[in-house]
């Protein structure tokens, strides 16, 4: 697995999530699609959501979104995902990134299970994803990463 990307399976509550630490390959992006369909096909389909960490993908100091190249493997995993998911929640660095993520989704067709969150305070749009998923903590995500 990829060191820029982090996995937890909460499985009382049927969660997949991740973090992205920083800029993303389109390697890293491929090794992460697999390793998220390998542990979604572990649940029965529309019983799983996922909780998406992309708040830490910083270089120097300033928020980034994805490549184009990186962006088509998400949009290629997200098709995928559409029968096998009930909800994804996307906490997102910057305005920008929020802004890309719901692009994809429409792209994707998965807008209709996917909301994007983005807030200056990490905590607030973390706690706004687990209302929306209907939990209120992640080992992952309230496991807070050093920001460089």
């Amino acid at each position: 697995m990829s060191e820029k990307v982090v996995y937890y399976t909460d499985r009382a509550n049927a969660i997949v999530s991740w973090q992205v630490r920083g800029n993303m390959t389109v390697e890293d992006a491929i090794q992460a699609s697999t390793s998220i369909k390998e542990e979604v096909e572990r649940f029965p389909e529309k019983e799983v959501s996922l909780l998406v960490d992309n708040r830490y993908m910083v270089q120097n100091g300033r928020p980034i979104v994805f490549s184009a190249d990186v962006t088509k493997v998400w949009n290629e995993l997200q098709i995928y995902l559409i029968p096998k998911v009930s909800k994804v929640a996307v906490l997102c660095s910057s305005m920008m990134m929020k802004m890309q993520m719901d692009r994809v989704a429409k792209e994707s067709g998965l807008i209709s299970s996917l909301k994007s969150f983005y807030n200056n305070d990490l905590d607030v749009s973390a706690k706004e994803a687990y209302a929306f998923l209907g939990t209120t903590h992640n080992k992952l995500i309230d496991e807070k990463f050093p920001v460089s």
